[in-house]
């Protein structure tokens, strides 16, 4: 097959949201100004041509949505405000406003992630699978696109039910991503009407990330139960508003924990969340994900949890 890169970058360059700002070291003391917030349609025809070359060719498509996710960020200008620094010493309307940019930021760029991972799904024609999406649509409300991945679509299924029986509210959408190489991920970000709850799973999880120790379980259905922990974390405690790097510890800066705390949880609950720098953006789901499978904790860890993560306990 041959492959038009032109054509394809310019299909993945739509994802992109034409997004101005004004005069980036001021953005914070006002609304942001913007020319276009809206994405451009994307067509069957161009999403069949992005996954026949991703089909043939998937490393080069890999690259191509790195690169391009890595201009969002870039062009959002999520690592470009000076006045992030001393963000925890506003108060008032003056912290309010910044606030509010930060969120209106961050759900584009989750928006924009959003479409770029939904090139990289496919409908399955499968019959077990199309009886499967059906009935958890039906059933729970969850849109699922399992991209002729049988195996993930029956963990999920059993995941969704196990969701429900413990009194939770499922996601709104999940699916399989052939992009998506390090196991998943949770996006969610506000249209005017709607929330959107959207995890893509990987279409092969690295057997690697449940070696003893570095996960907090060694559970299959691990990865679905951290991601939908991830969107746990932003109903209950709002972290949709400012998750990207820059702005995380700042922000959020009650919820950091020390070097000492870290190292519990990396000992405790599992390296993955012990490396967490990031406010307990991964410590949150790696405990929820423990709890969520009948796990326990000593009660060092549970209040760390409960305290500073606002952490979500199930009744057994």
């Amino acid at each position: 097959m041959n492959i038009n890169l032109d054509l394809i970058t310019s299909i993945i360059k739509k994802s992109i949201p034409k997004y101005a700002i004004t005069d980036v070291n001021n953005v914070m003391f006002k609304k942001i100004k913007m020319k276009r917030d809206t994405f451009e349609k994307i067509s069957n025809t161009e999403k069949e041509i992005v996954q026949k070359t991703m089909e043939t060719n998937p490393n080069l498509l890999q690259a191509l949505f790195d690169k391009t996710e890595t201009a969002i960020s870039s062009q959002l200008g999520l690592n470009t405000y000076t006045p992030l620094h001393s963000m925890h010493a506003y108060t008032g309307d003056v912290k309010t406003q910044m606030i509010k940019n930060l969120e209106k930021i961050y759900s584009t760029s989750q928006r924009a992630l959003y479409t770029l991972l939904e090139l990289s799904v496919k409908k399955s024609k499968k019959p077990e699978i199309v009886k499967i999406e059906k009935e958890l649509l039906e059933k729970f409300g969850v849109k699922t696109c399992f991209s002729d991945n049988i195996e993930i679509a029956n963990l999920t299924k059993d995941i969704i039910r196990q969701i429900v029986e413990k009194g939770r509210k499922p996601p709104k959408e999940i699916k399989v991503s052939s992009f998506w190489t390090e196991g998943g991920i949770a996006l969610s970000f506000k249209d005017k009407k709607t929330t959107t709850e959207a995890i893509f799973l990987s279409h092969n999880i690295n057997p690697s990330f449940f070696n003893d120790g570095y996960a907090s379980t060694q559970q299959p259905g691990h990865v679905i139960v951290h991601e939908f922990a991830h969107i746990e974390d932003w109903r209950k405690n709002g972290m949709d508003k400012w998750l990207n790097q820059t702005a995380t510890t700042l922000v959020n800066k009650e919820r950091i924990l020390s070097a000492r705390e870290l190292q519990i949880i990396s000992k405790d609950v599992g390296e993955y969340a012990g490396g967490d720098v990031n406010s307990g953006l991964e410590v949150f789901p790696e405990i929820y994900t423990n709890l969520f499978f009948d796990g326990s904790y000593s009660n060092q860890i549970m209040d760390l949890y409960t305290r500073k993560l606002n952490g979500i306990i199930f009744q057994k």
